[in-house]
């Protein structure tokens, strides 16, 4: 393939942030050594003019889709919102922290739900957190047919748990009883 022949449009507004003519990077070149050889064919399409007329998230309001959902809880995208599967739940209640209007206390915790098959003692359940906590995934073993994790934060994100091979989701903005000043942030 000719290379020189590939149409590649003008740079316009569209094209902010697009990279280099594919021509030149298909050749190769010192500072890409590892460049695509010659009769590598990419694709790309131009990405839609952003409308400035529209509001834009800012860096204190999350990016939210029409359902309300944080665009960037990663633990939504990874686990989805599914508290219930393989015989395993995992539940969460949200509670005001004493003397506190911005801080919220969530007991969360994954058990059984088939008599025939509990959580043995021992077994260790993984916690995916939000990532401003620290440490975000966190292993807990179950002691009397659940795990249990309790943790303070000032608002609403997606808990994720893994265990005996299952992969649970709750998104706590959905927790019945927990207060709106948390599931509204």
């Amino acid at each position: 393939m000719d290379l020189n022949a590939v149409q590649i449009p003008e740079r316009s507004a569209a094209w902010r942030g697009v990279g280099k003519d594919p021509r030149r990077a298909a050749t190769g070149s010192a500072a890409m050594p590892n460049a695509l050889p010659t009769d590598a064919v990419s694709h790309s399409i131009v990405a839609a003019e952003d409308d400035d007329n529209e509001a834009t998230p800012s860096k204190n309001q999350p990016a939210v889709d029409s359902r309300g959902a944080d665009l960037e809880d990663t633990n939504l995208r990874l686990f989805g919102n599914k508290p219930v599967a393989g015989g395993r739940r995992l539940s969460a209640t949200v509670k005001p922290f004493p003397a506190s209007d911005d801080w919220f206390i969530v007991h969360a915790w994954v058990s059984s739900t088939t008599p025939a098959r509990p959580l043995k003692d021992g077994t260790e359940v993984t916690f995916h957190l939000h990532p401003t906590f620290r440490p975000p995934i966190v292993a807990v073993e179950v002691v009397d047919g659940a795990a249990v994790i309790d943790r303070v934060t000032w608002g609403w994100f997606t808990i994720g748990a893994e265990v005996d091979g299952v992969r649970l989701g709750l998104s706590l903005n959905t927790v019945p009883g927990a207060p709106e000043r948390f599931k509204s942030r």
